[in-house]
């Protein structure tokens, strides 16, 4: 798979834009995602439970250029399933976004 330098650098910029003092960066095996059929993850953060809110996770897709209305729908069929499956292994609700640098009406 080609990954363009403009996206890679992107995603760089955007993991280092999320500050990490109340939530933990996740790491997720792409081998593990593939061989369950699911999407790929650039980012992830869990925030653990506090006296005020439960435990959550998000997800971060990042994208440079975001054509027409977002992503294919296979590719958002398998985030979603990445997220309910991350879900299910840390026992929280799973949010998913969607970083882009600039938007295209393509």
């Amino acid at each position: 798979m080609r990954v363009s330098s403009k996206g890679f650098e992107f995603e760089k910029e955007q993991s280092k834009s999320y500050k990490h003092s109340s939530a933990l960066a996740l790491l997720v095996s792409p081998l593990v995602l593939r061989e369950r059929g699911l999407g790929q993850i650039d980012y992830a953060e869990f925030m653990p439970k506090t006296k005020v809110k439960e435990a959550r996770a998000q997800i971060v897709e990042c994208k440079f250029t975001l054509r027409g209305t977002g992503l294919a729908p296979q590719q958002w069929a398998r985030l979603k399933n990445s997220a309910r499956f991350l879900g299910e292994l840390l026992d929280c609700p799973v949010e998913l976004k969607i970083a882009s640098q600039r938007k295209t009406l393509e």
